[in-house]
């Protein structure tokens, strides 16, 4: 991969990076993160990571209302596609803006 980002003659940074948020607005939420799959290579053989951060209920939320940002359109573009999302006015409401 090295060779080909010196081929083209760009920099650039990859950020693979994967987030699990438990009880983003509890009193103990979680934030888990890093490249770390789960999978037994991930943890046997991989250089991969993961970072546990417990207590910060400010990064726990930016975290879960980011998730959320990103996974709603998705999600309303996935059900848009079905019939039954298809019958939904407020759905196609908010997919045609």
């Amino acid at each position: 991969m090295e060779r080909e980002i010196k081929n083209t003659g760009k920099f650039m940074i990859a950020v693979h990076s994967k987030v699990i948020v438990l009880d983003p607005a509890g009193k103990n939420p979680v934030v888990m993160t890093g490249s770390h799959n789960s999978s037994d290579r991930a943890s046997t053989k991989n250089d991969d990571n993961l970072s546990f951060i417990r207590g910060d209920s400010q990064l726990a939320l930016t975290y879960a209302a980011r998730i959320v940002s990103i996974s709603r359109p998705i999600s309303l573009a996935g059900l848009a596609q079905h019939t039954e999302g298809q019958k939904d006015k407020a759905l196609s409401a908010t997919m045609t803006g």
